[in-house]
């Protein structure tokens, strides 16, 4: 009688045990689950965080070659002006040096460096091997006045930054 007694007892707490363990792994699974995902969402919430924070400094560097452009075309506009020239804006391809201005071209119906009334200039030139800005500057005569605008464009590691001027 009593060895009947303790197999119904192993057998009953086999029964029952068995199907605990089960839903134990099963919370334990969603558990790390959910606690997974937040972790991935966490990282890549950080990691395009980290990449805009880069970007805000890339978009300095380009403004600031931006602004280099714009300094070259007053220079050449203010301080090289042709003998019998009005300004040197339409005499910048001839007085720039090849390897600064690439690319130079002058167009318009008046680009002479001596009167320089209707022109649009544009050019480019590498401050190094990741910097460059790219010029566009128009001039154009309304009645007895000149309206000049210069726009640059500051380009570093694939992030551009434009300035653009008129006087």
């Amino acid at each position: 009688m009593m060895s009947l007694k303790k197999e119904s007892l192993i057998v009953s707490k086999c029964k029952s045990g068995g199907g605990e363990k089960g839903v134990s792994i099963l919370l334990t699974s969603l558990i790390m689950s959910v606690v997974l995902a937040i972790g991935l969402g966490l990282s890549v919430i950080l990691i395009q965080q980290t990449k805009m924070m880069a970007g805000i400094g890339y978009s300095v560097i380009s403004f600031f070659a931006a602004e280099s452009g714009i300094e070259k075309v007053l220079f050449y506009d203010y301080q090289k002006i042709p003998q019998d020239g009005t300004r040197g804006l339409c005499d910048i391809c001839n007085q720039c040096p090849p390897e600064e201005c690439k690319e130079c071209q002058i167009t318009g119906t008046d680009f002479l460096p001596e009167t320089c009334k209707n022109a649009t200039i544009t050019f480019h030139t590498d401050i190094d091997a990741k910097k460059s800005y790219d010029i566009t500057a128009k001039i154009e005569q309304i009645d007895t006045t000149f309206k000049t605008t210069i726009k640059s464009i500051g380009n570093y590691k694939e992030t551009k930054r434009a300035i653009e001027i008129k006087y």
